[in-house]
């Protein structure tokens, strides 16, 4: 992980730590926020930069797409793997 996303998954995990208590049902298993965020940050943020979002705003884009993911992940199906669920977001 790079020097920003670093400083970034370390911010939002200190923001993210009283969301591990709640965990969500989804038809596949049990996730939580912190799971999904910790297991696929770095998956996020080479995809935002691969899609060719600008250096500078990358931590922005990746902590919009873990708000979406965050406000969404009850109504996660198992449809797909979370990483596709996680890049549609993006």
């Amino acid at each position: 992980m790079t020097d920003p996303a670093r400083s970034l998954h370390e911010a939002l995990m200190v923001r993210a730590m009283p969301l591990a208590e709640s965990r969500v049902e989804s038809t596949t298993s049990e996730l939580d926020f912190e799971t999904v965020y910790q297991h696929h940050f770095d998956f996020v943020w080479r995809s935002l930069r691969r899609l060719g979002v600008q250096e500078g705003t990358i931590d922005d884009a990746a902590q919009d797409v873990f708000v979406i993911a965050h406000q969404r992940l009850s109504t996660f199906r198992g449809d797909s793997s979370v990483k596709t669920w996680l890049f549609g977001i993006a």
